[in-house]
């Protein structure tokens, strides 16, 4: 499977479009998600959850919902997965 950005080989697979992303295209982000109890009088527990994501769609989610989608550039320390 070939990057969708750049056509070198994919690690991963974008969670909003589905489009294949190579080490180098794929943004690492994190966004809040909220858990209600419905029969509980119990707060809301926010935690938050990772997102593999494309350049594009990750630029459109960090625009769209400002404040809620943080995405970084995949870092280089991190050894590679084959």
């Amino acid at each position: 499977m070939l990057c969708f950005e750049c056509a070198v080989p994919a690690v991963a697979v974008c969670t909003t479009c589905g489009a294949a992303v190579c080490r180098g295209c794929v943004r690492v982000g994190v966004h809040p998600v909220e858990h209600h109890a419905v029969f509980s009088s119990a707060d809301a527990a926010t935690t938050e959850t990772r997102q593999l994501a494309c350049p594009g769609c990750a630029a459109a989610l960090a625009t769209r919902h400002a404040g809620g989608y943080r995405f970084a550039a995949l870092p280089e320390a991190v050894p590679d997965m084959q």
